[in-house]
């Protein structure tokens, strides 16, 4: 398999870690990055741990025309530009893109153009998890998620937990609203986020709030129905129902995750393709329109 990722910044730096642990001789690496220092620092890192990984200085002189995966892991603003000129110059056979998608309702459309036809997955992989899988099987419907934290950013990710609505009721989202409290400044320069709440319903009125607050905070999601409560601490990897913990198991990072999501790549695999979760995503951009808030990751 031929993997190509675009993007080493912080999370595509994830990935990678991911990607080497791919005990497969027959997978090559291939990996680009304007940043030219990022290049070196990787190349100076992997030299000697990795035979299969190899670092492209330019798309435009890379002989190479056909790649397995592409896994494109850059920010958020002009991503359209960046696909097209990667659909331009080699044939790609399935696609993996980075949350949020993008960060406008016409760039997002674009990309949509340009992909609607190709295998594309999007990286919202908490269904990869055993206490989501375990929730899954439940078979829960008309359910209320409360999920809170403090410092999350979640503009950037509160994607992750409205698909998690979706997938574990098998229904979508209509309506999406969002209470801001104030904008800060995010990690990477030049983007921000927000804090406050976030809300949706779902066409048979399952519910989720998500709430980020400007303190430390722990992290936690509840589930509840008709019937009962369950408490998810993501930190700890532990599932409580009535006070009881019924799984403990740790929540894997993106560099765990990654090679069984390469894997199972047109073999089952749980991420969401790009056209079924296309609609949600339009959702959350156009209330983000309606802050004037474009400069999320």
């Amino acid at each position: 398999m031929r993997i190509l990722l675009i993007g080493v910044g912080n999370l595509g730096k994830r990935y990678l870690e991911g990607l080497i642990k791919i005990k497969n001789k027959n997978t090559k690496i291939f990996i680009y990055d304007k940043n030219k220092d990022i290049l070196k620092d990787i190349n100076n890192y992997y030299k000697n741990k990795s035979k299969n990984l190899y670092i492209l200085k330019s798309l435009n002189k890379t002989p190479l025309k056909i790649f397995d995966l592409c896994i494109r892991s850059t920010t958020a603003n002009d991503r359209h530009i960046l696909i097209k000129k990667i659909i331009n110059k080699f044939k790609i056979k399935s696609w993996i893109l980075e949350k949020l998608v993008s960060n406008r309702v016409h760039n997002l459309d674009k990309i949509y153009n340009l992909l609607k036809k190709a295998d594309v997955y999007v990286n919202l992989p908490r269904n990869y998890h055993h206490i989501y899988q375990f929730l899954k099987k439940k078979k829960l419907k008309k359910i209320f998620i409360k999920t809170k934290g403090g410092n999350w950013n979640i503009g950037s990710n509160s994607i992750h937990h409205l698909y998690l609505l979706e997938w574990l009721t098998d229904d979508n989202i209509i309506k999406i609203y969002i209470y801001k409290d104030k904008f800060y400044p995010s990690k990477r320069t030049g983007y921000f986020d927000f804090y406050g709440k976030i809300v949706g319903y779902t066409a048979s009125n399952s519910k989720i709030s998500i709430e980020s607050e400007n303190n430390d905070q722990k992290f936690t999601t509840k589930i509840n129905n008709l019937k009962t409560q369950w408490i998810i601490n993501e930190h700890k990897g532990i599932l409580k129902n009535e006070g009881k913990i019924i799984l403990k198991n740790k929540f894997n990072l993106q560099s765990r995750i990654t090679p069984n999501i390469i894997k199972s790549i047109n073999k089952g695999c749980l991420l969401p393709k790009f056209k079924d979760i296309y609609n949600l995503h339009r959702l959350i951009l156009l209330e983000y329109k309606k802050l004037g808030f474009f400069k999320v990751t």
